[in-house]
């Protein structure tokens, strides 16, 4: 029998851990939605990882006999009172400790602000939990009117520079879909509302990397707002904070209105 430590929570609490004769190791989940982090051993060299809400290679977490989703090295929730089984495969035969961390819950857009996350499953997050979150990070909150609706940016560019034609439809298609909102290009005006909530061009270019995601570079960026010429668009550049009359190539950064 091992000791599973309890992490994250008000108390720290300590539960069973049980081997079985047939290799695995077993509890039941205890109060509260969790995620997994485990370090484990291998029965002759000691396997070193850390792993939030995942497991390491060759192993496999069953809950209710069934394997858990894993996604981007992490698993999905695991509600209290499961029973889970942790299964190891080839020479892992030992667990060292197992750690349960909280995962963050999620608000709905009434309560959001700038700077929430915002995941596939529709809900917004605290920017200062991105790096425990059940569900996938795609967008952060950029700006908000107060009624419970807003624009949030992609946490990375959609490819290279590319024509105006295919960045509109390369915002509009862009993935993973979230409920209720919808992708796009975002207007001259609300770069601009974005740029004010940022405090500066500069701030929001550079607001991504702290949670995950890839800045903006120091060069153009395509709105869905004519220019000022025949066949041109505005963009703004994030490299001076200037605006430009374009129909050469930009770069894009779809935004996700909520």
């Amino acid at each position: 029998m091992a000791v599973l430590a309890m992490s994250g929570m008000a108390m720290a609490q300590d539960i069973n851990l049980h081997r079985n004769e047939d290799g695995t190791w077993s509890f039941i989940m205890p109060a509260r939605n969790l995620l997994m982090s485990t370090e484990v051993f291998s029965a002759n060299d000691p396997v070193n990882g850390h792993f939030i809400g995942g497991v390491p290679e060759g192993w496999v977490i069953l809950v209710m006999d069934e394997p858990v989703t894993i996604t981007e090295g992490r698993t999905t929730p695991i509600t209290e009172g499961a029973p889970v089984t942790i299964v190891p495969t080839g020479n892992r035969r030992a667990i060292k400790s197992i750690t349960l961390m909280d995962y963050p819950a999620g608000h709905d857009f009434n309560s959001v602000v700038v700077g929430d996350i915002i995941c596939v499953d529709g809900m917004a997050y605290n920017a200062a939990d991105y790096d425990r979150l059940a569900y996938t990070a795609v967008a952060v909150v950029r700006y908000v009117d107060g009624t419970g609706h807003g624009l949030a940016m992609a946490l990375a560019d959609d490819g290279g520079t590319m024509n105006w034609n295919t960045a509109s439809a390369s915002a509009t298609a862009h993935t993973p879909t979230v409920p209720n909102c919808t992708w796009r290009l975002p207007t001259k005006n609300e770069i601009n509302q974005m740029v004010n909530a940022a405090g500066g061009y500069a701030k929001l270019r550079d607001c991504f990397s702290g949670i995950g995601g890839t800045n903006m570079v120091g060069d153009k960026y395509w709105t869905s707002t004519n220019g000022s010429t025949g066949g041109s668009h505005s963009a703004l550049h994030f490299g001076g904070g200037n605006w430009y009359s374009s129909t050469n190539p930009c770069h894009t950064r779809a935004c996700l209105e909520f």
